[in-house]
């Protein structure tokens, strides 16, 4: 496989990967749904914390692309997604918590969602050290039992459809 990324622009890569991530993350999540993976228990674990891992980073990512999309700038050099966000323009902020209310209640609507109802800024807040808490998780074992992670896939779409609607060259998505 080529990694060659051509004359893709920084924002344009970040974006990718993040895209590629998250799809990463889902298909754990569809190895954890497998019937019987409750009798591999370490197993169905791996499956979820690298999921939780992954989604959070493709998280971050999008988030960095959008910024250095709007600015030309790299971003802050930090992996707390509720930072990451405040970095972003406040016409950026609102419309990607606008899109993610839509695609929260379209996913309501579908049956479809993970159940958290915070706004954007809480889910961010609660999120926003997942990362790094959830790949230490050896180190601090009862973190994050309380949260719902699959949240952020909701954050991923928004900040996606935010790049694209931006984009001079939607083949970069």
């Amino acid at each position: 496989m080529s990694t060659n990324t051509g004359n893709m622009t920084p924002d344009g890569v970040a974006m990718v990967m993040a895209k590629g991530i998250q799809e990463a993350a889902r298909h754990l999540d569809r190895q954890f749904a497998v019937p019987g993976i409750e009798h591999r228990q370490l197993e169905a674990l791996g499956f979820f914390v690298s999921s939780v891992v992954l989604r959070a980073f493709a998280t971050e990512l999008a988030l960095k692309a959008l910024y250095m999309q709007e600015t030309g700038n790299d971003p802050e050099r930090t992996h707390n997604l509720l930072c990451l966000f405040n970095n972003l323009k406040g016409t950026t902020q609102t419309s990607v918590e606008q899109r993610f209310e839509r695609i929260r209640r379209e996913k309501i609507a579908s049956g479809n969602y993970s159940g958290e109802t915070d706004p954007l800024l809480q889910v961010l807040a609660n999120h926003k050290d997942d990362f790094m808490e959830w790949r230490y998780l050896h180190e601090k074992l009862g973190v994050g039992a309380n949260t719902r992670p699959l949240v952020l896939n909701s954050v991923i779409e928004a900040a996606v459809e935010e790049y694209a609607s931006r984009s001079s060259n939607n083949t970069a998505i």
